[in-house]
């Protein structure tokens, strides 16, 4: 009887509809497995470096992220045009905006890493990490070592947005978890022969994802996406300002969530050292788990809203933004149970002896959950390409951020404690809006701002 109805379920119903649900089902496995690769990967990563290694590399790599937004907002606005030319049934349009997207990340990646290799000599990261635990030459070289696979995976991750846009994000999630259970794999064995080294760990851990990402977009390009594989013959870049004109707004609030979300790990550094970093980056990861959740049932859903509004399909999209809704008050019920366990966890998670305050798990709790929800009627927002509000907020938000959290942290005496709030407050902010221009949009009274 049970599974004649999990058949039904994910048989029976709108064609866009099941394929989300399949999409969900598929994910809920593969973030199921990456969850069990994370709960061993942090305590392996603490045992193998030390607090204040972890802290640095994370520091580290959370610079290194910021240069993302290099990309100009193309991804996604590959992704929208994709799927438009899909539904219009236009094959060879879609190949040219595939061909022109890699043209251009192509040579943005090359320029920046050639900057960098310029740059780098020239740079102080003892005082940038806050630290004079590794020396500064090896500082440099692991910086340079990151940076470079940063730039390689800068263009292979192309194929993660194609997956995403033809509304099969468990294929693209499938890369991921095999590039991290890798990653796991390979620092393992690194524990049996060697201890503390950072610039090893690093270089795995940033270079095998990579190689699968390469190995995926061969296989991917010459079997199911052959038809839209990049070319040289397809670039085309008059096609450029369709991609660029909803690409550069993305390309806004890319840097603006790049501000929001990855420089925490760098204020808390420099404002109270690198060791500081770990106990927030461990409540992040725990409360993260609630988050990637959410992310699971999110994931199908943008390019499934870009289908649905070309096709004027109201009814669809105003059923699953309800259902969203409700999934999100079960989630909210969730982390109030993960704060509540929370010091329960983290002993039986870590094994050791380090203490995460009861602010930093409420304050990073809440983080996650206003973050979901905004998510909900981002995914939608950005599917219909109505994101004109967003980037204002975006931008607002983004500015005040860093000296906000810098004020609350240092002059207010909040500490670590300061920096979480600040966040908290500005992306509160498109928590009021947000469901604002949904109702607008989805009741065909957007005007203005609303519907730009």
């Amino acid at each position: 009887m049970n599974y004649q109805f999990l058949r039904t379920y994910f048989t029976q119903g709108h064609q866009r509809s099941i394929t989300v649900k399949k999409n969900i089902l598929f994910l809920v496995f593969l973030k199921g497995f990456s969850l069990v690769v994370t709960f061993f990967m942090v305590p392996l990563m603490l045992h193998y470096l030390s607090p204040v290694k972890y802290g640095i590399w994370v520091t580290l790599t959370s610079i290194v992220g910021w240069f993302s937004f290099f990309d100009i907002g193309l991804g996604n606005g590959l992704r929208n045009r994709f799927v438009e030319a899909q539904a219009q049934g236009d094959i060879p349009l879609a190949r040219t905006y595939v061909s022109t997207t890699y043209a251009i990340i192509g040579i943005v990646s090359l320029s920046l890493f050639v900057f960098f290799l310029i740059l780098n000599p020239f740079l102080n990261w003892q005082h940038i990490l806050n630290t004079q635990e590794i020396p500064a030459d090896d500082l440099s070289y692991l910086a340079l070592v990151v940076f470079f696979f940063f730039c390689i995976r800068f263009v292979g991750d192309l194929i993660s947005v194609i997956l995403t846009a033809d509304q099969k994000p468990a294929l693209s999630s499938f890369l991921s978890f095999l590039g991290n259970l890798l990653s796991f794999l390979a620092l393992y064995a690194i524990t049996k022969i060697s201890s503390g080294n950072l610039l090893l760990a690093g270089t795995l851990l940033s270079g095998v994802p990579v190689v699968i990402l390469y190995i995926s977009s061969v296989i991917l390009y010459r079997t199911r996406y052959k038809n839209v594989a990049p070319s040289f013959s397809f670039i085309n870049l008059r096609h450029l300002k369709s991609l660029t004109t909803l690409g550069i707004q993305f390309f806004i609030i890319q840097i603006s969530s790049i501000i929001l979300f990855t420089t925490s790990n760098i204020i808390i550094a420099q404002l109270f050292g690198p060791e500081t970093v770990t106990p927030y980056n461990i409540a992040q990861r725990y409360f993260g788990l609630a988050s990637m959740s959410f992310t699971i049932i999110l994931l199908p859903f943008w390019s499934a809203f870009t289908e649905a509004f070309q096709k004027m399909d109201y009814g669809w999209m105003r059923s699953m933004m309800k259902k969203l809704v409700k999934s999100w008050l079960i989630l909210a019920v969730i982390i109030f149970l993960m704060i509540l366990f929370a010091p329960f966890v983290y002993q039986l998670w870590l094994r050791s002896a380090l203490v995460i305050s009861f602010e930093i798990n409420l304050l990073v709790a809440a983080f996650a959950l206003i973050n979901t929800w905004n998510n909900i009627f981002a995914n939608f927002i950005n599917g219909v390409g109505k994101i004109r509000l967003q980037v204002v907020s975006s931008v607002v938000t983004g500015i005040i951020n860093i000296p906000l959290s810098i004020i609350l942290a240092k002059y207010f005496s909040l500490g670590i404690n300061g920096v979480l709030l600040s966040n908290c407050l500005c992306l509160g902010v498109a928590s009021v809006w947000a469901p604002i221009q949904y109702k607008k949009i989805i009741s065909d009274t957007a005007h203005g701002i609303w519907n730009k």
